[in-house]
């Protein structure tokens, strides 16, 4: 970590587990409690740079976990991909469709097991709606909505002027691959800026588009194409608030037209992010009025994202991380 006083946290942490496991009512806990023990005790290197560490731990690590910011994501993973390390990387994978495919092409090259922080995707709820969809209890799938109420911030301008780095924060380390700039506050509130997020679309798509995705092999469209033929095309367009380069517009409305692959036919996503105009209405004629837009004030967690997914006899809605569902209509 680039912070010590993240680092400092971790530690703190780690001592108060072992304290609190270790006279847990539950065995699993109890067990863990020597694992976090020995971690404040083992004297646990810890680096600022990812490249040092890789070089100086060398055949000492067995994998990487990549859960700093966005804009960064790329290239430390590459980076462990090639020191030969198995990866898990925190959603979204890349910031950019280009850092994507450079990552792809790096595990297919050295072979490492890797994993996108998917979580919800683990669930056993996950895999019973993607047996529901697979084995046709709903139909023939028609539509797929997937959506977010949070939006962008739309900011006009960057921040202006400068400020104190803070004491033990290194700057230039947290721009990693970004161009260099005087520190701001601001700036490192990366969801704010196109240059470091990718809002809604990147942080909350991966959950709650990934049911949809993995049920109906969106992934079969990344399979080598049969020789002679020209690899598929997806159409996508884009409807939004306003055209922000700097930021996030307040609202957005993507389709993404995908063809056939596999078994399956044709079919349009639509991410719909903030309050586009008609999405309630919309997303409450698939699945009742029950969802939660803020102003009940009961649920506003548990209906702040999710998808439907449509087909000719039924519809699954799944909740933000894909890690529940509920069947429509009940019978």
């Amino acid at each position: 970590d680039i912070d010590d006083g993240k680092i400092a946290e971790c530690f703190k942490r780690w001592a108060e587990l072992a304290g609190q496991f270790a006279v847990s009512q539950h065995e699993w806990e109890r067990n863990a409690a020597p694992v976090f023990r020995r971690l404040t005790e083992d004297n646990v290197k810890t680096f600022y740079d990812f490249r040092k560490m890789f070089d100086a731990m060398g055949a000492g690590l067995d994998a990487a976990i990549v859960s700093i910011p966005d804009h960064t994501h790329a290239v430390a993973s590459a980076a462990a991909i090639e020191a030969g390390k198995h990866v898990f990387c925190e959603k979204p994978l890349t910031r950019t469709v280009h850092e994507s495919r450079a990552l792809r092409d790096l595990a297919r090259a050295h072979k490492v097991a890797t994993s996108m922080g998917n979580q919800g995707t683990a669930s056993g709820q996950f895999r019973r709606a993607l047996e529901l969809i697979r084995d046709g209890t709903l139909g023939a799938i028609k539509e797929v909505h997937v959506w977010n109420t949070g939006g962008g911030a739309d900011r006009k301008e960057p921040p202006k002027g400068s400020q104190p780095v803070p004491d033990g924060f290194n700057w230039e380390l947290w721009l990693g691959p970004a161009p260099s700039r005087p520190y701001h506050r601001e700036w490192v509130q990366r969801h704010l800026w196109r240059e470091f997020g990718t809002n809604p679309l990147g942080n909350w798509g991966p959950h709650s588009a990934n049911l949809a995705f993995m049920a109906l092999k969106v992934h079969a469209l990344w399979q080598p194409s049969p020789a002679g033929q020209p690899p598929p095309r997806i159409r996508v367009k884009a409807e939004f608030s306003g055209l922000n380069r700097l930021s996030f517009p307040r609202w957005e409305k993507v389709t993404w037209e995908i063809p056939a692959r596999a078994e399956f036919p044709p079919i349009v996503f639509t991410w719909h992010n903030g309050a586009e105009p008609g999405v309630r209405p919309l997303l409450e004629g698939l699945i009742g009025d029950d969802l939660d837009w803020g102003d009940k004030k009961e649920k506003k967690w548990w209906d702040h994202a999710g998808a439907v997914i449509a087909g000719e006899k039924g519809r699954i809605h799944a909740t933000g991380h894909n890690a529940t569902f509920r069947l429509f209509p009940e019978a």
